[in-house]
């Protein structure tokens, strides 16, 4: 538990009361407000915790924890008035049951499976001495438990966590983390730290802040100890001097500040989950600030595109779907990933279904099988064997069941994934911004072509087209039509033509027009054909010798109806043209999306979207938790 004197050093989803002020708060926060969409449920009273600096025993008695039977119908009340997300709070949630028979796992598992409609649901501060295998074992399986645990904390010295009575140690914090990621892949962490108790010596203090940064807590709450009435702390000799407390809760401030800077632009550049707070405004998991440029609904959990960081908040574009607290889709862009990977995820959950037709042991007979459908399902046997070692690291022996298997290789896909799942954002002070577009014959690159260009006009920007196969007239005539479409202009020449040669006219032509983007198609060629390799190369050679750092972005179009061969052709444009990143199409076509995991495993290449149909719309940024789940039959 906390002191009185709070500094919030962060956004935090908690409030931050006066220890006095938790009861009196206990009505509101178990209404939640009708203004908002995340509410807040007091699941308990009173703490049985001796903490030397802690008032709440005292004040508010021994813990007391209210029914699972009574929160999840306070939760289904605030469900069913329009709230997403529900915050679990109270004096000492991680104690929740103890005194009734029953634990915070518990509770966790029954509220979700009673409450299918609710978003998101986010736990308060944590005692870290009290999340036990049960919990970690929910963290891993329920996916609308929030990826991010804020831990009361305190110091990072064990010498000062003994003087106030905490019942955790440094080592078991290290060993808290690694098991919590283990579970949850991408998990972050907040914290509580006190600063100035008595008896911390600047060494001591020295010691926190190390294994504070060493942590990497992306919030952190920052509190001045402050002696209360009735504390066995009031009474500690050595109480540290007001200003040296002072100067430790600045640095304690400035470690706050760098972290959430660090986490901000970590996450620019990906696809996240944002909860719409206003129309306009939301926050992710892991509570980031996120400004939309154009407005959603209240309410929902927006998938956002994240562009830019300005002024402390990440900005970005909803991808064109979103969850409502109704549990439907908005009807577009995740139901058409459901539906267009269907036959993957299909091959996957039967699959797993075969090997676990019941709960039973996960053995080593159990791991094998389980390899084998990961590898006939396309995702490789080195990306397969990554994910049976992360499975038996953490369940290897103990009684599982289907869905448990494939909510942990969600788990670790969304791991492989989340570090290449960037939307291709452009630099609008190029003028223009290069996009070299190149793929094998029938891959869907035309197509992709004309869907980015609609994307791109959509957003205000000027576009200019290349119609750079100058090998097919048909390749031609459908980038001009995709040019009639979206109002974009096409240079293109007679069939036979120097493809180089029109490249090198469409660049000067747009950087005298000073046109946003100028995408250049290029002809379908096979990877294992020398002569038009060394001509598309060509292509790029001529470019810079207008601009050395065009192209700026140079896109291979995969089409994942062919699998494993899919590593080839990356392999070898790559090596002839350095490719920037992927676009994969025609995911709904087929059984081998798992392709997708194997090539992000394998080349780190960006995948800057995916494309589950013909229409316009169907080709959108890539979101790695989205494909993960839906992969394993899990959306």
């Amino acid at each position: 538990m906390t002191t009185p004197d709070h500094q919030d050093t962060t956004n935090s989803p908690f409030p931050a009361p006066n220890l006095h002020q938790v009861e009196d708060m206990a009505g509101a926060l178990s209404h939640g407000f009708d203004d908002q969409t995340r509410a807040f449920v007091l699941v308990s009273h009173g703490c049985d915790s001796l903490c030397t600096y802690c008032a709440v025993p005292k004040t508010q008695g021994t813990a007391t924890s209210s029914s699972i039977a009574t929160i999840i119908a306070k939760v289904q009340n605030l469900v069913q008035s329009g709230h997403a997300e529900v915050v679990l709070m109270g004096p000492n949630v991680a104690a929740y049951g103890a005194d009734n028979g029953t634990s915070l796992a518990q509770l966790i598992s029954e509220l979700l499976q009673a409450v299918p409609d609710l978003l998101r649901l986010r736990l308060g501060t944590l005692d870290p001495s009290l999340l036990n295998q049960d919990f970690f074992d929910v963290l891993a399986s329920e996916a609308r438990l929030v990826a991010h645990l804020h831990l009361s904390l305190q110091s990072g010295d064990d010498v000062v966590l003994g003087l106030m009575k905490r019942a955790h140690t440094v080592a078991q914090i290290n060993t808290l983390m690694a098991e919590a990621r283990n579970a949850r892949p991408g998990m972050t962490f907040g914290a509580d730290i006190i600063a100035g108790f008595p008896g911390e010596t600047d060494e001591m203090f020295a010691a926190t802040v190390k294994a504070v940064k060493r942590w990497g807590f992306i919030t952190i709450k920052a509190f001045t100890f402050r002696a209360l009435p009735d504390t066995a702390s009031a009474e500690f000799a050595d109480q540290v001097l007001d200003a040296v407390v002072k100067n430790r809760l600045i640095q304690l401030e400035n470690i706050a500040s760098s972290a959430q800077d660090k986490h901000l632009n970590v996450l620019t550049g990906k696809v996240h989950a944002v909860l719409m707070e206003t129309d306009s405004f939301g926050r992710t998991e892991s509570f980031a600030p996120v400004r939309l440029a154009k407005p959603v609904g209240v309410g929902q959990i927006a998938n956002v595109a994240v562009t830019a960081l300005k002024d402390g908040e990440l900005r970005g574009s909803a991808m064109g779907d979103y969850t409502t607290t109704s549990g439907d889709s908005a009807g577009g862009w995740l139901k058409k990933m459901r539906t267009g990977l269907g036959k993957s995820s299909e091959k996957m959950t039967s699959g797993i279904g075969q090997v676990f037709t019941v709960r039973r042991r996960l053995d080593h007979d159990a791991l094998e099988e389980l390899e084998e459908v990961l590898i006939t399902a396309d995702l490789g046997v080195s990306t397969a064997m990554k994910l049976i070692q992360g499975l038996s690291k953490t369940r290897f022996d103990k009684e599982v069941d289907g869905k448990e298997v494939r909510e942990a290789f969600a788990a670790q896909i969304e791991e492989i994934l989340a570090p290449v799942a960037k939307p291709l954002t452009i630099n609008a002070t190029l003028k223009p911004h290069v996009i070299l577009v190149c793929g094998v014959n029938g891959s869907g690159k035309t197509t992709t072509i004309g869907k980015l260009t609609k994307r791109f006009t959509d957003e205000g920007k000027s576009v200019l087209l290349a119609a750079g196969d100058t090998f097919r007239a048909a390749a031609i005539e459908q980038l001009q039509v995709w040019g009639e479409r979206t109002g974009a202009p096409v240079i293109a020449r007679k069939i036979g033509s120097d493809s180089a040669g029109l490249a090198y006219d469409a660049l000067g032509k747009a950087r005298t027009e000073c046109v946003d983007v100028l995408i250049i198609d290029t002809a379908g060629r096979l990877q294992n054909k020398t002569h038009l390799m060394e001509e598309l190369e060509k292509v790029v050679r001529v470019m810079k010798k207008i601009d050395s750092d065009t192209p700026h972005d140079t896109l291979l179009v995969l089409d994942a109806t062919i699998g494993q061969n899919a590593h080839s052709q990356v392999e070898a444009f790559h090596k002839s043209v350095d490719v920037t990143g992927l676009i994969m199409t025609k995911l709904d076509g087929t059984a081998k999306g798992g392709v997708v995991v194997a090539l992000a495993d394998k080349f780190g290449l960006p995948v800057h979207a995916i494309g589950v149909g013909e229409a316009v719309d169907d080709l959108q940024a890539f979101s790695a938790k989205d494909f993960a789940r839906n992969l394993m039959g899990l959306g």
